[in-house]
């Protein structure tokens, strides 16, 4: 493609097979990945991971077997990328409740108590609870699966939390 910044090689607006898509997603692979990690996470939740079975995943997702297992590998795979896309939803999720706490416009108590509210409300959340509760389930087969969840979150809190008191260590601070 030449520096003229036209999509499609020819400079007529078409994107072919194999070219830059400006940042559309092309139909295909990439956009039933996140309808097959839904329904991933619904099946393992309801049924358990040893009962699920990926035919019935990808009958609730709208795809083909295979493309299960062309996206993810197998089960296992499926299973981690699962709890990888769930903990970084728990994440995101655990630090919008806090992020009253980067600039506290009332007082630090009320400000905390409300953070501490929040920060239980996404712990008890349906989703949440299913998202540990199969993990903790198949921890003895894939013990990292601990490490996605609570390594993702507790870093991101964590970091939020100490920011502050770093901030003000910094030299040059009052």
């Amino acid at each position: 493609m030449s520096g003229s910044g036209r999509r499609g090689r020819y400079g007529d607006g078409v994107t072919r097979r194999g070219e830059d898509h400006g940042g559309a997603v092309p139909r295909g692979r990439l956009d039933k990945r996140p309808a097959i990690l839904d329904a991933a996470f619904d099946v393992f939740s309801q049924e358990g991971y040893a009962a699920a079975g990926v035919e019935v995943i990808a009958a609730k997702a709208g795809v083909a077997k295979h493309t299960v297992y062309n996206h993810f590998g197998d089960k296992l795979g499926l299973l981690r990328a699962v709890i990888a896309v769930e903990a970084e939803r728990t994440a995101a999720r655990n630090l919008a409740a806090l992020d009253p706490l980067r600039k506290p416009d009332e007082d630090v108590r009320t400000v905390l108590e409300q953070a501490g509210f929040r920060l239980l409300e996404c712990f008890n959340d349906d989703r949440s609870a299913a998202l540990r509760r199969l993990a903790y389930a198949e921890v003895s087969q894939a013990p990292e699966l601990l490490d996605l969840i609570q390594g993702r979150s507790v870093e991101a809190v964590t970091e939020l939390l100490i920011a502050p008191a770093v901030q003000s260590d910094a030299p040059g601070e009052p």
